[in-house]
């Protein structure tokens, strides 16, 4: 716990694994204190084993610019942790189907994270102007989904 922490000496500002798996200690406290540390220093992303965990910052901080976009797309495996890692590596493993799962309470920024898969895939798909056309065209359907009623709104 909290203890643990002192006596290693960490503070908020050292840096944190990209997986938390590979934390010393793997509990609640540990887990939320490393989750601060990195959304601290805009590292918004983290992975838990093969689980992409997003921290909203609430206010845009780059993450979804072009040149973030382009570097994800020419690496693999992809660099950090990212939501463009996620769809990169979906991709990278031709021949099985994919879903991805954004999920999270009402304002979270699952809307934002499923406009930025989207131009993601568009940027990315090698086929014609006009699959891109419509990925890019659902986001308003999908926009409305997530604009529904629910018991938090």
């Amino acid at each position: 716990g909290g203890e643990g922490r002192e006596r290693r000496g960490e503070t908020s500002q050292q840096a944190m694994p990209d997986d938390l798996l590979r934390l010393e200690d793997f509990n609640d406290a540990d887990l939320l204190h490393a989750l601060w540390s990195r959304y601290e220093r805009k590292e918004i992303y983290t992975w838990v084993g093969g689980v992409l965990v997003s921290v909203n910052p609430y206010r845009d901080i780059g993450v979804f610019q072009d040149e973030v976009a382009s570097r994800y797309a020419s690496s693999t495996p992809p660099a950090s942790p990212h939501l463009y890692a996620t769809v990169t590596t979906a991709l990278a493993d031709r021949g099985n189907q994919h879903a991805i799962l954004i999920t999270g309470e009402s304002g979270s920024g699952k809307t934002e994270a499923t406009r930025a898969v989207l131009q993601f895939l568009a940027m990315r798909h090698t086929a014609t102007d006009y699959i891109r056309e419509r990925l890019l065209r659902s986001t308003p359907v999908l926009e409305a989904f997530g604009n529904a009623h629910t018991r938090q709104n």
